[in-house]
């Protein structure tokens, strides 16, 4: 935390602390005290925490009770927690408490394990807690001085009941007398034996209280000298919060207290710490700093420019770290001391940011924000508990600029940028402040631009190499360069690669070398790669297509809900994003045109919009996507419109495709390589490898990339090397689809096999290792491992009777075959790809063919996932019946739907020779060797020959 908010005496995590175990948290103190509870503490009543029956709420007893007193607040907690289970007896064992010693004492009354109904005093047997100093937030770079000390309870037993009962006092004098604290409120669904809340103030003090939690009514009272608040535990269950409402709209489960008047007091208490003419804010004449700032005043007469070196100084040159021991919750250390020691949090970067100002006579004031919870200032209770930061506002050339020590990477540019701050309070000695509201505006210079040069010159719908440049500025940029330090080369490659995915559009794209510079001067880092992207082409229609899925419509939350339609949504932190993509297209671009408009725009809520610019030339095509986003709220009755407007500005974006009868990926390979248009591919994928030989799924894609290329031996080769990293079923079930091109038939059935092995409930891998192992000979073994599956077979029976007729039919059992797949169809009459099986098995068998295409109509009729395949066996009946141009067109439609499928090219050259059409056969049946180079023998047991 940047700047500490008014403690609050029982914090939020508490509450899962009490649910399991008996630690409680406290504050302050050297080392704890042991004394009575104070005279004003009311006692609890007994049998709450006695009661341990198994029936029981685990949490027995919540009791805080608090008294405010001349700027002191004394806070009592009693707590009582059942030990429940084996598993709960382990973690309450030891009790804990955590605390700084900086504003108070701890005081412990009582620790009592109660058993059976009878108590039993740890503390009385010469028990006390042992105190070790443990910081517990240097990850987020705080030193506050914390204490812990633990005490360990001996012979505890499940079904005991462990009762805590401990004060804390608390004063700050640098809240001159003033108060802000708070009580933890718990709501239902929480269960407790007893609960209370209790607040006691002086009639000296004018202390007001609110509440975000709804239904909370407290019994207020008075008695001589002293006002009381109290309410019982727990409150009313909360009503649930709409999902992305701004923060205002979270029902922090506390109660808060203040004796502050107003917003003026709040900031004229904190105005003494932040003088430019105190002693604190001193400069050292001729020291380092001053040297500094007078390099800063030579460098420019300008105060917009020496207010952004100003900046940068105190970000670039003061790294983060929160010291709040000695008086530092809200107190910042002196300037020179910041200066040497070159650390400091928000309070000690704003003040030496202030002095830096004030000596280059530019006008400027702190302010008090919320880094978490801004907009939520505004309907707080005026104290310090709304605030957990503090920036500058500096006042130059008319305007007022944001400025934020504990940023990193503010250049002159970005000086008119303002963070999500919500509602800020400057700080004053008159008094005289009010809250001021943050302007909302997308930062001037993008925080992300990204540009991606893809080489698609090989062919669509193959792997494509491409070059990406990132370029991040602000604060991100600073804390991904400072947490690579720690990290080796792997590590950084790690960060590297999930920083580039996330700025990428569509595709999976694999990042190879990513290597971060940062240049301290200007506050920009700039991340390159070079990688290859998986196809994103889809076809249909005798087209390829390419939609580079730029742009995807924006998540606006559920509000159907009648106590959320009133309720804005919260739209996040203003951004600034560019993308640049360049393809270099195939062919010079030659058969491929732009649908969508190169030229839109949309409107985004609170002033933001997206602009995308796309342009196709000379065989490149390139497109710029602008988002600017302001951050903000809007209000749920836009959604609907807003959600027309995305699916508008989707529809209309601009995306590749081609003419029909483009050429498929596979027919340009060989110029491809003559070309050496795979040379970039196959150096990236090897330099992806070297990165981490021992990664099995890096061999995996270059095995896919290299049966791309119709290069099998190859991929085999990166298979074999996966596999001997990791016995995958994925891994074998491609090397065996690899042997069953090459017609290895002995080496694809034993790959799959292992498959199977490793999965025998796949239906897939079944199928595929009864067929393959049938075309291999292996007809008994198969009709073997099928039988025994029948004997046992749920319902996948009509699949099992399905692939021995394949199987049959391979073996030509023509009587055999075609009992086997009625058997199928008769359990699952309606199922069309058991239709689409008996037309296929009718086809390869030349029998029954009219009834075979009858089975086919249905199953395309019926629809679903098997109608290419269908489409298929449909042109194969339509082949056997000399319709040569019907099966030509059944045969054209499966290629449009599944285009690269070796045996409707093959089938189609029969077709299309016994049609008349010469040229066209001999160019299918190219095709088709190419892409299966066995298939003339896959084929010819069954009489389909050329």
């Amino acid at each position: 935390m940047r700047f500490p908010p008014a403690r609050l005496s029982i914090p939020t995590a508490l509450l899962t602390a009490l649910l399991t175990s008996a630690a409680a948290p406290a504050w302050a103190g050297d080392q704890p005290l042991y004394q009575p509870a104070p005279d004003w503490v009311i006692a609890t009543p007994q049998e709450a925490a006695a009661a341990s029956g198994a029936g029981q709420s685990t949490l027995r007893l919540f009791d805080e009770q608090q008294r405010i007193s001349h700027g002191e607040v004394w806070t009592y907690a009693a707590t009582a927690v059942r030990v429940a289970t084996p598993e709960g007896l382990q973690r309450a064992g030891t009790l804990t408490l955590n605390w700084a010693p900086e504003h108070g004492d701890l005081i412990v009354h009582s620790v009592t394990i109660l058993r059976g109904g009878k108590p039993i005093d740890v503390l009385a047997t010469g028990a006390r807690y042992t105190v070790l100093r443990r910081e517990q937030k240097l990850e987020s770079l705080q030193l506050d001085g914390t204490l812990t000390a633990t005490l360990s309870l001996e012979g505890l037993q499940v079904g005991d009941v462990i009762e805590t009962r401990f004060s804390v006092t608390s004063k700050d004098a640098a809240l001159q007398g003033h108060i802000s604290t708070g009580a933890k409120l718990l709501a239902q669904p929480v269960q407790l034996g007893f609960g209370r809340v209790r607040v006691l103030w002086s009639d000296a003090d004018k202390v007001r209280w609110k509440t975000d939690l709804d239904g909370v009514t407290p019994t207020e009272s008075t008695r001589p000298g002293w006002h009381e608040w109290q309410v019982t535990l727990p409150v009313a269950r909360q009503p649930d919060l709409a999902p992305q409402a701004p923060a205002r709209f979270e029902r922090q489960a506390v109660a808060y207290f203040s004796d502050f008047a107003g917003w003026g007091d709040v900031s004229k208490v904190m105005a003494p710490l932040y003088r430019v003419d105190a002693p604190a804010a001193a400069i050292t004449k001729g020291g380092d700093l001053d040297q500094e700032i007078a390099r800063i005043a030579a460098a420019s007469p300008d105060p917009r420019r020496r207010t952004a070196l100003a900046l940068q100084l105190v970000q670039d040159k003061i790294r983060y770290f929160a010291v709040t021991m000695s008086g530092g919750n809200y107190t910042p250390q002196p300037v020179e001391k910041t200066w040497a020691l070159r650390y400091g949090d928000c309070k000690a970067k704003t003040l030496l940011l202030l002095a830096v100002l004030h000596r280059l006579g530019i006008e400027a004031e702190p302010a008090m924000a919320s880094l978490s919870h801004g907009d939520r200032v505004h309907d707080s209770l005026p104290s310090m508990a709304a605030f957990d930061h503090v920036m500058v506002l500096a006042h130059v050339g008319g305007k007022v600029l944001w400025l934020d020590g504990t940023g990193l990477g503010t250049r002159e540019a970005d000086l008119d940028d303002v963070p999500a701050y919500g509602w800020v309070l400057p700080v004053r000695a008159n008094g005289s402040a009010d809250l001021l509201q943050a302007p909302l505006h997308p930062p001037a210079r993008p925080n992300a631009e990204v540009h991606y040069d893809v080489d698609l010159r090989a062919g669509v719908g193959l792997m494509a190499p491409f070059r990406v440049s990132l370029a991040l500025r602000g604060s991100a940029i600073g804390q991904i360069s400072a947490g690579l330090g720690n990290l080796d080369a792997e590590g950084k490659a790690t960060v590297l690669r999930a920083v580039l995915a996330s700025a990428s559009a569509g595709g999976r794209r694999m990042f190879v070398q990513p290597q971060l510079v940062y240049d301290p001067q200007t506050g920009e880092g700039t991340i390159t790669a070079n990688g290859v992207v998986l196809s994103d082409w889809t076809r249909a229609d005798n087209r390829y297509s390419f939609d580079p899925k730029l742009v995807v419509a924006s998540s606006y939350p559920d509000r159907s809900r009648s106590i959320w339609q009133t309720i804005p949504v919260a739209l996040g932190h203003p951004q600034h994003g560019v993308t640049v993509e360049t393809f270099q297209l195939p062919r010079g671009g030659q058969g491929i045109f732009m649908p969508g408009e190169g030229d839109q725009q949309r409107s985004l809520p609170m002033g933001g919009s997206s602009r995308v610019h796309a342009e196709l030339k000379d065989g490149v095509w390139r497109l710029t996507l602008e988002n600017l986003r302001s951050g903000g709220e809007m209000p749920a009755a836009e959604i609907p419109a807003m959600r027309r407007a995305d699916a508008d500005f989707i529809a209309r974006m601009p995306r590749l495709r081609t003419d029909a009868g483009y050429p498929a990926p596979w027919q340009n390979v060989e110029a491809a390589k003559r070309d050496h248009l795979f040379d970039a591919t196959q150096a990236n994928l090897a330099a992806w490898i070297a990165e981490k030989p021992d990664d099995a799924e890096r061999y995996r894609l270059r095995a896919a990339f290299y049966g791309e290329i119709l290069e099998r031996q190859k991929a085999i080769a990166d298979l074999d090397k996966a596999l001997e990293l990791k016995g995958d079923r994925q891994l074998y079930l491609q090397r065996a689809t690899l042997y069953e091109l090459l017609g290895d038939k002995v080496h694809s059935v034993a790959d799959l096999k292992a498959a199977y092995d490793l999965d025998p409930a796949d239906q897939a891998t079944l199928n595929r290792l009864s067929y393959v192992q049938a075309w291999a000979g292996g007809v008994d073994e198969a009709l073997d491992r099928l039988n025994g599956l029948l004997t046992n077979p749920g319902e996948k029976e009509p699949f099992y009777h399905a692939r021995k007729a394949e199987v049959l039919a391979r073996r030509g059992d023509k009587a055999g075959a075609m009992a086997e797949i009625d058997a199928a169809v008769a359990r699952r009459p309606g199922n069309p790809g058991l239709l689409g099986d008996r037309c296929w098995v009718k086809g390869l068998l030349n029998t029954d063919l009219d009834t075979g295409l009858a089975d086919c109509n249905r199953a395309i009729q019926i629809g679903g996932t098997s109608t290419a395949p269908t489409l298929g066996s449909r042109g194969l009946i339509q082949l056997r019946q000399h319709h040569g141009r019907e099966a030509v067109a059944d045969f054209t439609q499966a290629l449009d739907l599944r285009p690269g499928h070796a045996a409707d090219y093959f089938l189609r050259a029969l077709a299309q020779r016994e049609a008349g059409d010469a040229e066209a056969a001999r160019r299918d049946l190219a095709a088709a060797r190419l892409l299966f180079p066995a298939i003339d023998q896959f084929y010819a047991s069954f009489g389909l020959r050329w």
